[in-house]
């Protein structure tokens, strides 16, 4: 190949991989939302150990008008996307674990490989961008006492009523 094959080539694969929908929306890291965090929660993820800095995010916006996006700021954590992912909270001597798991965005890849030709959805497959949390938050107090999480319409609400 010839030194402008090779060129164009690296240009087409660079747009290709900054252009596609997984890898734009945080690929390597997602962001979870800590709902009701006390002032003492520590975070640690049991498989590597270590503790988790929670800091204020974005963590939903939404278009509520025309050309107006309104962006809502909660507590939040960013993690990579591994299957099985185990967390331990611990609040005021309390310790809870939770399991958070990976689900794949199957959606997205349907609709980058008819979009794309399949281009984009081979590289969100390749770089692990197609998959996200479930559930996409933290529901502290619910985890803390052992109950069942809100669910995330009651929690959306909860962030745009709530949020900074």
């Amino acid at each position: 190949m010839n030194t402008k094959m090779k060129l164009l080539f690296t240009i087409i694969v660079i747009a290709g991989f900054c252009s596609s929908c997984g890898v734009t929306q945080s690929a390597f890291r997602k962001r979870l939302a800590v709902i009701d965090a006390p002032a003492d929660l520590k975070i640690k993820n049991l498989k590597t150990g270590k503790l988790i800095e929670i800091k204020m995010k974005v963590s939903r916006s939404e278009q509520t008008g025309y050309n107006v996006v309104t962006a809502y700021k909660t507590p939040s954590i960013n993690l990579k996307v591994k299957k099985g992912t185990i967390l331990e909270l611990e609040s005021q001597g309390i310790k809870k674990t939770v399991e958070l798991k990976a689900k794949p965005n199957i959606g997205m890849l349907v609709l980058e490989g008819i979009f794309s030709l399949g281009t984009f959805a081979i590289i969100d497959l390749a770089f692990g961008a197609n998959k996200s949390y479930k559930p996409q938050h933290l529901d502290v107090p619910a985890i803390l006492s052992g109950k069942p999480q809100r669910s995330e319409k009651e929690i959306n609400q909860y962030i745009r009523e709530n949020s900074h």
